[in-house]
């Protein structure tokens, strides 16, 4: 009896905030961190597509390496410009006698000299997201980290306003949003 007592106290606990924030009119902060775990960028983005159809407000920040999505879109990676930038970090990281060092390491994926890019349904369900016009941010110090500053920019992409360290989400969580970060 103490038990079913306790599980339905922490069913009402559980289920009673979403469901308020569903009510009146919650926002939501979904953080995509990773272009390589294609499961993460997936899922993040059907949630938000979720959030957006159950009615609430719903912004999206895009670091780490989510922000490749966008150089896809745009082409960029495809582009010997780019690739040689990435080729000269590599070749940066290297150590005195070794080969060059790797920014990625999943088989699949190469930095520098083999397509880098969204599979063709992760693609369409970005386009989808960007068509709905929901808005978004890209992180700047992500972008820099990739070597891909410039190009968004150009691209005029949203970009967070500072460079040298990560998107600053205080204003979201003042602004009551709740964090889902994937």
């Amino acid at each position: 009896m103490t038990k079913r007592l306790f599980l339905a106290a922490v069913s009402l606990l559980l289920f009673a905030a979403p469901l308020r924030a569903q009510e009146a009119g919650g926002k939501v902060l979904v953080v995509l961190t990773s272009f390589f775990a294609n499961s993460l960028l997936d899922g993040g983005l059907l949630r938000v597509l979720q959030f957006k159809q159950a009615g609430l407000e719903v912004h999206i920040l895009f670091e780490g390496s989510s922000v490749l999505a966008f150089l896809d879109l745009h082409g960029e990676l495809d582009k010997p410009a780019w690739q040689k930038k990435v080729k000269g970090l590599e070749d940066d990281l290297a150590r005195p006698g070794q080969a060059a060092a790797r920014i990625v390491r999943p088989p699949r994926y190469q930095v520098a000299g083999k397509k880098l890019g969204l599979p063709p349904a992760l693609r369409t369900l970005l386009q989808s997201v960007l068509d709905l016009q929901i808005p978004y941010t890209v992180s700047a110090q992500a972008a820099g980290d990739f070597m891909a500053f410039d190009e968004l920019t150009a691209a005029a992409e949203p970009l967070s306003a500072d460079p040298e360290n990560p998107a600053d989400i205080s204003d979201f969580i003042k602004q009551g949003y709740t964090v889902v970060v994937y």
